[in-house]
């Protein structure tokens, strides 16, 4: 049994900047004490945060016994007394929300002003300062200056988990395993940039997406719902710059991301009692609820499998988990091991064909979460195997080769993934996998033959050597059993002369030769220059976006959206342009650099925005003349894009437009 406790506490006195870590906190209505108390307003009355200005990251706060000391680089220490603040209050706009802060000093504004290179003011949640509830919403209580919730709750695990995922460190197989920390040539994104209240500790991934009721100290709060991403998680704290492809939130687009756009990752915590709380509680999670769905392909695609008749009623594990036993190791490759793991009791795994698992295994003495595909049959009762390629430098993986033995346990939680045979299996099916992409063809497979389908089933796998073949026999005899499936094998390595299947990496000759190749559902699995290069092949051959689906990290998705939606864009030439914003009768020059927010901002308007990275709408406008570059169009129905309504906050005009709000 594994118990979960708060491994860090974190407050931000002025909203944006950077945070402190506290052994211990008082919870109050409005959150932990002296959390973002103060904000920094600008002329407008807008509420200036790190989405705009970054460099907010980098002012420094400590407290005091009578206020706060502010501190930064190439700028004077500021210290600034509760008792000496002005009487007077100045409203500010917080994501809708108009409240009155009290007015610090004038020597704060200056600081702020100069050091922002802009006219603003340091406002302070005071005596007088109130933030209305909203009516019919989550937040039924008050808050200070956080965005919408007074709380954030983050697992360490979590963040384990998208860093495993980012993109660029997308490792043969789709393991989603590997975070090597102290290596130079990893890029990983911290806590900070996600700047949580509370983090816990040894539990699985996302354990906190299913909890509803929680204690933690001498404080229970209700989990009231998850937390939208926005840009912010993209500036680094230490250097206060936006990172150029939008990571880490390009990533978490792709496996934390409703069919409403929304990009969730953490919980929003309301408190329900007054209390303290220590680094080190126990996390008593009291009661459960269901987890948000993400990456719906379509209304009739499960996307989150369940484990059922768990009825264990131990608040202190993490929800819907049970613990695994190793029965088998079989070695299948030099580098290629299949562990066969069981359960007992009466409890169940509810698995599709091609899902991955989440675990948790014990590595000298940490609980280490990570994620595989399931090779084996679903239907196959209490026992899953995990066929696993050792990968150089992994420290999972290399853990299980070396490690791991028969009669070893580990945690697990439900299967879940969107890439997997759909309920009504094709009449025509194209497995397509390179390398250890091949575990999820497996299970679908070994399913198809276990189910007796009435279908027609082609395997073209990829490998480097015939050393390299996973399950070859099997696969032989699979095809034997089934008796309409066709295996196919090409090598990218030099091969023995009495070889009989192709040569080299995938080709548009090797998918040409399959018959009636477009009749096909074709599920694709592999390294992504594989997995790119039969993309393109299969569109070119006419397969339909609808029948192609690739393994992406649990996440299913259809062909990939194209470079305007999802690539970094190399900046034109800079040329001036015209801007005219219809509404305001506003004209502006601006030019082909900034997004039409930034200039819309620039020209001293207020704009309608919110997650500054097209994934919202909130910032959506018509294009009533010229040309815009767009790198994110999430937050828009295909009915709004065939109407010509663009996101202002991933918009950059190439021509002189004119663009109409409301």
């Amino acid at each position: 049994m594994f118990i979960t406790k708060v491994s860090s506490l974190h407050i931000y006195p002025i909203k944006s900047t950077a945070g402190i870590n506290l052994p211990d906190a008082m919870v109050d209505e409005l959150g932990l004490a002296f959390d973002r108390r103060f904000v920094v307003n600008d002329a407008l009355g807008q509420c200036i945060t790190a989405r705009t200005e970054p460099r907010l990251c980098l002012v420094r706060t400590k407290l005091t016994a009578h206020g706060i000391e502010l501190s930064t680089d190439n700028m004077p220490t500021l210290t600034l007394t509760y008792e000496k603040f002005s009487n007077q209050y100045q409203n500010v706009t917080i994501w809708g929300d108009n409240i009155a802060g009290q007015l610090c000093s004038n020597e704060a504004d200056i600081w702020f002003s100069e050091y922002l290179q802009r006219p603003c003011q340091l406002l302070f949640f005071g005596q007088d300062s109130s933030r209305k509830k909203k009516p019919n919403t989550e937040r039924a209580r008050e808050v200070a200056f956080a965005d919408g919730y007074p709380l954030l709750l983050i697992s360490q695990a979590s963040l384990d988990n998208l860093n495993s995922r980012l993109e660029g460190r997308r490792l043969e197989g789709m393991h989603l395993e590997d975070k090597h920390l102290g290596d130079s040539q990893q890029q990983t994104v911290s806590m900070a940039q996600f700047r949580p209240n509370i983090v816990i500790d040894n539990c699985l991934p996302f354990a906190e997406d299913g909890w509803q009721h929680i204690r933690i100290g001498e404080v229970e709060f209700k989990v009231s719902k998850p937390c939208e991403r926005c840009i912010m998680t993209t500036v680094n704290p230490k250097k206060a710059e936006k990172h150029p492809e939008q990571q880490p939130l390009r990533t978490l687009k792709s496996f934390r991301q409703t069919h409403k756009g929304e990009v969730l990752f953490g919980q929003n915590l309301i408190a329900l009692n007054s209390g303290q709380i220590k680094a080190g509680d126990k996390v008593t999670v009291i009661s459960h609820q269901e987890p948000s769905i993400f990456n719906l392909a379509d209304a009739t695609s499960p996307t989150q499998a369940t484990l059922v008749n768990n009825a264990s009623g131990n608040s202190n594990e993490t929800e819907n988990t049970m613990q695994l036993t190793c029965q088998q190791i079989i070695t299948q490759t030099h580098d290629v091991k299949t562990f066969v793991l069981t359960w007992s009791g009466t409890s169940q795994i509810k698995q599709l064909a091609g899902q991955h698992i989440n675990l948790l295994i014990n590595m000298f003495g940490k609980e280490q979460p990570c994620c595989y595909t399931i090779a084996s049959n679903p239907t196959t009762k209490n026992q899953i195997s995990l066929t696993i390629k050792r990968v150089p430098k992994g420290k999972v993986s290399n853990f299980f080769h070396d490690h791991f033995k028969v009669g070893d346990t580990l945690k697990a939680r439900a299967p879940s993934g969107n890439f997997h045979l759909p309920d009504v299996i094709p009449k025509k099916v194209l497995l397509l996998s390179a390398g250890s992409g091949i575990t999820p063809m497996l299970s679908m497979l070994r399913f198809m033959v276990a189910e007796k389908t009435n279908n027609q089933i082609i395997f073209l796998h990829s490998a480097r050597s015939e050393e390299d073949l996973i399950a070859r026999e099997e696969i032989a005899s699979l095809a034997t059993a089934h008796g309409n499936c066709q295996v196919i094998y090409t090598l990218t390595r030099q091969v023995r002369p009495q070889w009989q299947d192709y040569q080299g990496h995938l080709s548009e000759r090797m998918l040409t030769n399959i018959t009636q190749l477009t009749q096909h559902e074709v599920f694709v699995c592999g390294p992504e220059g594989f997995r790119k290069a039969a993309q393109q092949y299969l569109r070119q051959l006419g397969l339909s976006k609808e029948q192609y689906h690739y393994e992406s990290f649990g996440a299913k998705q259809t062909i990939a959206p194209s470079p305007t939606d999802n690539s970094v864009v190399a900046k034109a030439a800079y040329s001036k342009l015209n801007i005219h914003f219809d509404k305001w009768q506003k004209h502006y020059q601006g030019d082909n650099q900034k997004t039409l927010l930034e200039h819309g901002e620039d020209a001293g308007l207020i704009l309608p925005y919110s997650c500054r990275a097209g994934m919202c709408g909130s910032c959506k406008a018509q294009l009533i003349s010229g040309e815009v570059m767009q790198t994110a169009t999430d937050g828009l129905t295909d009915q709004e894009k065939q109407t010509g309504y663009i996101l202002c906050c991933s918009a950059t005009a190439t021509s002189d437009v004119v663009i109409k709000h409301g």
